[in-house]
């Protein structure tokens, strides 16, 4: 009787601590090939048919969005070749990545699971084996048909996740959504979380992400000024604020008249809370409501990392302030909720 047929996953490398290795003066750099990763899974011949491809091998402080193009092009060119794709990624960006993919893959229904390290793969101790092994059975078992982050024990959507921790092990967390999973001696889904209900289509790639974008954070004492030659030079295309509490802002200042001037210009300004676990609700205080009138666009309860990226994308498809605040508050890849 032939064997069981096991899926085809494609290994997609980018570096980050998950590949990295100690170069002379004992410094952790991205590793010079891939081969020590991959030698590592025989047992997961059981599991998976497994391909690598190699994208870029680098910190992840120095993602940039052609980049998000380059791991998006490689997944829409071998989509029909392969049942999932497991992605290795530097933590530090991380979740704007995932959210990158979620927003650039279009109709996605296979799974494209991230994941990342907190120690190099040769370490003793590295959380690495962990992390790819439960990446790839994830991937292979072909339940999450989305993009996904696989950490610790944790399955999350991808554009629902955020670093929490720079140095414990349970990086990430999904302060705003449900996790998509659990990873414990056996690996238990909550199917009713995933996949994000849409039609199936076929596959589209929409990468493009404008880069004109700004983000700030309020204080006590904040200069408003900062924004006027912004605004009027049009340095920037949109322009994102970290508010106090659920998104609130001063208005005994400029800045009201600011963000007004702003939307008369077309250039779009998200207010977003400050609490990485809150909602951005600009209606329950007088000073949020008159940033509504002047003009402000909610981020609701997008993370910090999904918002950027949705608006570097949304700008990507369009100038039209209209069009723009209508895809801002549309659920596109089940980033934010109702």
């Amino acid at each position: 009787m032939p064997g069981k047929k096991v899926p085809k996953i494609l290994l997609v490398f980018t570096g980050g601590t998950i590949s990295m290795a100690k170069n002379s003066q004992g410094s952790w750099v991205p590793a010079k090939h891939t081969a020590e990763i991959t030698n590592t899974f025989a047992l997961m011949k059981k599991e998976a048919c497994l391909d690598s491809h190699f994208v870029v091998d680098i910190d992840s402080s120095n993602m940039t969005p052609e980049i998000w193009q380059k791991i998006a092009a490689v997944i829409y060119a071998k989509y029909h070749q392969y049942d999932g794709f497991v992605i290795t990624h530097g933590t530090d960006t991380l979740s704007y990545t995932t959210s990158a993919l979620s927003f650039a893959l279009v109709n996605l229904h296979k799974p494209v699971i991230l994941t990342g390290a907190q120690k190099p793969i040769s370490e003793l101790g590295s959380d690495s084996m962990f992390n790819l092994f439960n990446s790839v059975k994830v991937a292979a078992h072909r339940r999450i048909r989305e993009v996904a982050l696989v950490f610790d024990t944790r399955i999350m959507r991808g554009n629902r996740s955020s670093k929490q921790y720079a140095q414990k092990i349970d990086a990430f967390w999904s302060p705003q959504y449900p996790l998509l999973g659990e990873i414990g001696v056996d690996i238990k889904y909550f199917p009713h979380k995933s996949p994000f209900s849409r039609p199936k289509k076929e596959l589209k790639l929409q990468s493009q992400f404008s880069t004109r974008v700004i983000s700030l954070s309020l204080f006590p004492g904040f200069e408003p000024h900062i924004l006027s030659d912004i605004i009027e030079e049009k340095w920037y295309r949109g322009i994102i604020i970290r508010g106090f509490g659920p998104g609130n802002i001063n208005t005994e200042n400029e800045l009201l008249s600011l963000i007004a001037r702003a939307t008369e210009r077309a250039i779009p300004v998200l207010l977003i809370s400050s609490c990485a676990g809150g909602t951005t609700i600009l209606g329950t205080y007088e000073t949020g409501q008159k940033a509504i009138v002047a003009g402000a666009i909610s981020a609701a309860d997008m993370t910090l990392e999904t918002a950027t990226v949705k608006l570097m994308w949304t700008l990507a498809q369009t100038n039209d302030m209209a069009s723009i605040r209508q895809i801002m508050a549309t659920n596109i890849a089940g980033e934010m909720g109702p």
